[in-house]
């Protein structure tokens, strides 16, 4: 494959979730930009950024499990991936979080520098999007698949908060209590960079710089959400 010229990378550290954190790609890539922060000076706090602790502090509910409604009948709840980690980032059955949590988190650290970029777009729309948010100066922690492998809806269960709301009302029934849907293999990187034809990230998974196909990485990108979180310079 001829050199591709990066137009835009930034150099960070690499690090890798495993052994410690087999479902904490999201809380090692929060670490990764951090540590990224300390060494622009821009963090109001540097002296915790280390992964396993921000797997400590980040707000966790239960895995799914099985417990009894109103009406004596099976249903599976569990937290809400948009509220906080389902699970945890120790554990390799859990699930993850999404970019709500992250941001607030991120938040602590950087006061007032946040920007929650998560906004719904076509796939065409998310590859000038990215790289324009990388064009203004920081990395940017997106949400796309295991080595971008395919996506499925992979489990449902109901949100454990809306469902004790559920069971306090006898107006309210399971039915109508929202749902979690989750999708496989969700995976959480740090974007640092790209070229014409990829898009280079940090990535947990292998602890190392990636370089992913930009049409199937955007692909995975839209279909978790489009979830993007930076910081404004």
């Amino acid at each position: 494959m001829a050199l591709q010229t990066i137009i835009c990378k930034h150099k960070i550290e690499q690090e890798c979730q495993y052994p410690d954190l087999p479902t904490g790609c999201e809380v090692t890539s929060l670490s990764m930009f951090l540590k990224w922060t300390k060494h622009q000076n821009l963090l109001a706090d540097g002296d915790m950024i280390d992964k396993n602790y921000l797997a400590k502090i980040i707000p966790k509910e239960k895995d799914p499990q099985i417990i009894k409604d109103i009406h004596g009948r099976d249903v599976r709840v569990g937290g809400n991936p948009h509220r906080a980690f389902v699970g945890e980032p120790t554990s390799k059955e859990s699930y993850g979080v999404f970019h709500g949590p992250i941001s607030h988190l991120l938040e602590l650290y950087v006061p007032g520098k946040v920007r929650d970029m998560t906004k719904h777009m076509t796939e065409h729309e998310g590859i000038t999007y990215l790289e324009t948010l990388l064009l203004s100066g920081a990395p940017v922690i997106i949400w796309i698949s295991l080595e971008l492998r395919e996506i499925k809806h992979t489990d449902t269960w109901l949100d454990v908060l809306k469902f004790k709301e559920a069971l306090s009302s006898s107006t309210i029934t399971s039915e109508k209590v929202p749902e979690v849907h989750w999708r496989s293999p969700e995976h959480c990187v740090l974007l640092v960079g790209y070229s014409s034809t990829h898009f280079y990230v940090n990535d947990p998974h292998t602890g190392k710089l990636e370089h992913y196909d930009k049409a199937i990485m955007i692909n995975r990108w839209v279909l978790l959400g489009c979830q993007a979180v930076t910081i404004s310079l």
